[in-house]
């Protein structure tokens, strides 16, 4: 067991630091969409009116199975949906990050707009427990999909670019395997990795989470 574990912490531990700048870029995006939201999230909001019944509806509504295994499941398919969408030059990737930076800036900067000392602690206490492993999560999983792409395209531009040199589809095709199958395997350990986090994120959202937010409102 504990050699396996040892395998892991080694992949994982490799992926990270082979893609470090991919992984700042997108973390970057993110803050930088959180933050910019946070400072419009009054015009941003105005925007987005037609659609906060729908959300409120949506959030609003009663779990139907264990709270953690649910939102696991919700999170891990829009994962699951932007890591394969990403094959499409990782578009979806960088949406993805976008997108969950505006979101918890909006939201953010609504509630701390409202009472500022309070409404700051109680987003820290709803966000930061299960965000140390939710945020980390979305990023490994965009990165992933930037890397699916990576392995695909350049499978295919190897495969292309060595027809002169090397005879037959074939081998060309196993060349090509051996020179980027790297991108294919550091994309599914981050997935991989990144779905781990999403167990810890959702056991502590749907378990932890509202007994910190009730024993930090019991302050005020």
């Amino acid at each position: 067991m504990n050699r396996y574990f040892s395998i892991a912490k080694r992949e994982v531990k490799s992926s990270i630091a082979d893609n470090r700048r991919l992984i700042c870029l997108m973390f970057s995006l993110y803050v930088i969409s959180a933050v910019l939201a946070w400072i419009f999230h009054a015009q941003l909001l105005e925007i987005l009116n037609p659609f906060l019944g729908e959300i409120k509806a949506e959030m609003s509504r009663e779990f139907t199975m264990d709270p953690a295994l649910e939102l696991f499941i919700n999170n891990e398919t829009a994962g699951l949906t932007t890591y394969f969408s990403s094959v499409f030059f990782g578009i979806m990737s960088f949406v993805s990050v976008i997108v969950n930076g505006m979101a918890i800036g909006i939201v953010g900067g609504k509630v701390v707009s409202m009472d500022p000392f309070r409404m700051s602690l109680m987003f820290i206490a709803l966000i930061v427990p299960h965000g140390i492993f939710e945020i980390p999560a979305l990023i490994f999983e965009s990165v992933a999909g930037v890397l699916l792409f990576l392995f695909i395209w350049r499978f295919l531009k190897t495969i292309d670019t060595t027809r002169n040199d090397v005879p037959g589809f074939k081998l060309r095709a196993k060349n090509s395997w051996k020179l980027n199958r790297i991108y294919l395997k550091q994309s599914i350990v981050l997935m991989v990795f990144s779905c781990f986090l999403l167990i810890i994120a959702a056991l502590i959202e749907g378990h932890v989470t509202e007994h910190v937010g009730m024993w930090v409102d019991s302050f005020f």
